[in-house]
């Protein structure tokens, strides 16, 4: 399947959003931005590189590096999303 730039970019978006919220959760989850969330960022990577080693023929060498990047840059941004120190209960409600 050939992949205009379109939906390339849809695909990065989709993955942004989840990378942001993956953050966001890890943060959430163990009521702080720490090691957890830094582990989360390069864990994802290392679980997509299968993924996109089968990929790799169908999607442009920028399409690889902004999706890598973006997994390591917006799971840590969307961990910011979570003020330190909140305590869980008191932000989910």
């Amino acid at each position: 399947m050939n992949f205009t730039v379109g939906m390339m970019i849809a695909r990065l978006l989709v993955g942004a959003v989840a990378s942001l919220f993956a953050g966001l959760s890890a943060a959430w989850i163990t009521k702080r931005r720490g090691r957890a969330v830094t582990v989360l960022a390069i864990l994802l990577p290392v679980l997509f590189i299968p993924v996109h080693y089968q990929l790799w023929q169908s999607f442009p060498v920028w399409y690889h590096l902004v999706f890598f990047a973006s997994l390591i840059v917006l799971t840590l941004l969307g961990s910011l999303a979570f003020p330190r120190g909140v305590d869980r209960a008191a932000a989910a409600g």
